[in-house]
């Protein structure tokens, strides 16, 4: 688990860029675990491996793809909750 300012230097970013990337959608927002807030390390792994266009493996019992999925699940969750 990442606070804000660790997630925005482990994507490569200032905080404010990593938080526009975040209220775009693009990085995964914190999970929902209170105050401060956490991102998981998976998530952004994911997120950044999409950004960059890497394509992941496709097998079944790939990690990286529960992961995708997982980050495709919450983020539509959230958009219907909005």
């Amino acid at each position: 688990m990442l606070l804000g300012t660790e997630a925005a230097k482990y994507c490569g970013l200032k905080k404010r860029s990593f938080d526009k990337y975040v209220r775009a959608g693009s990085l995964p927002s914190p999970l929902p675990l209170g105050k401060p807030h956490k991102w998981d390390r998976k998530m952004l792994d994911v997120a950044l491996d999409h950004l960059s266009g890497i394509e992941l493996a496709k097998t079944p019992d790939n990690a990286e793809q529960d992961a995708r999925r997982g980050l495709d699940e919450y983020q539509n969750a959230l958009r219907h909750d909005a």
